[in-house]
């Protein structure tokens, strides 16, 4: 495919360590990453170890879309079968990306928990080069492959948006609130959402999210919003924490654009970041 920013085309194995750079350049000022490598200055290189794994693994199970300027790229994998854990993982994360290989195993716990069991292809990585962001190379791979692939074969789409800011751009490509929100031990959230094949974009005339769901940014100072995982001890009043009242405020404004009702999910509660499930 080509547009104005260029042809798409498939990866290969040599694409793998510059997009996994990408990626992690793209991820790397984003909550969840924060927590999972604190240091800024080797969290590049520590993110970069893990998504490389999974790219590869993308490759064999999925595929990855690349602008041919190698500036953006989109990670898919194939869920309508059965899928592997890609081959020595806990290995090769060990030797990546080291003392933070714990925070890690808790993020693919947490994923795994929560993931769909409906066939669809997962959208697992969506990332633009930093100086590139801003002008639609994102949206320009994602109805690449809404248009040549899922709506073609009827496969549905699911992802984890990492901000409510994403998850006003994939609203805005025909996904919706798939379960509520789940988060990282230091409230970095994630929102699953679901597009049906052939589910319109801005293009084919869908509307812009609500406003309910563009107001949730505003719920704290962060894209995170509110924890709706971790136990939270209520003030000695007996009154829900500051951080219950938020969750629940989410948690309602998120549901009212869902497809359908959305089941809560059992939460993982994670006590720390070496934990092991």
């Amino acid at each position: 495919m080509t547009g104005a920013l260029g042809p798409i085309r498939r990866a290969t194995p040599d694409d793998v360590p510059a997009i996994a750079v990408v990626v992690a350049e793209a991820f790397h000022p984003l909550r969840a990453s924060q927590w999972l490598v604190p240091d800024p200055v080797i969290r590049r290189v520590t993110m970069a170890a893990q998504f490389a794994i999974l790219i590869e693994h993308a490759l064999a199970f999925g595929h990855v879309d690349l602008l041919a300027d190698g500036s953006a790229a989109a990670v898919w994998f194939d869920r309508t079968k059965p899928m592997p854990a890609p081959p020595d993982y806990d290995r090769r994360l060990t030797v990546g990306c080291g003392e933070h290989a714990a925070q890690f195993r808790v993020l693919d716990a947490l994923f795994e928990q929560h993931h769909p069991a409906d066939p669809h292809h997962h959208l697992a990585m969506l990332a633009v080069a930093g100086d590139r962001q801003g002008g639609g190379r994102g949206t320009l791979l994602l109805r690449h492959h809404h248009h040549q692939v899922l709506d073609d074969q009827g496969i549905p789409a699911y992802l984890e948006a990492a901000s409510i800011r994403s998850a006003r751009l994939y609203y805005r490509e025909g996904y919706r609130p798939r379960a509520e929100p789940f988060a990282l031990p230091n409230e970095a959230f994630f929102y699953p959402m679901w597009r049906t094949a052939g589910q319109g974009s801005a293009e084919t005339g869908t509307a812009s999210p609500p406003g309910h769901l563009i107001t949730a940014a505003r719920l704290s100072p962060s894209d995170s919003g509110a924890d709706l995982n971790l136990a939270h001890p209520t003030h000695r009043t007996g009154r829900p924490s500051v951080t219950r009242v938020r969750a629940a405020a989410l948690r309602l404004r998120w549901q009212r654009h869902a497809p359908g009702p959305i089941h809560p999910p059992h939460h993982v509660r994670l006590q720390s970041a070496g934990r092991r499930r």
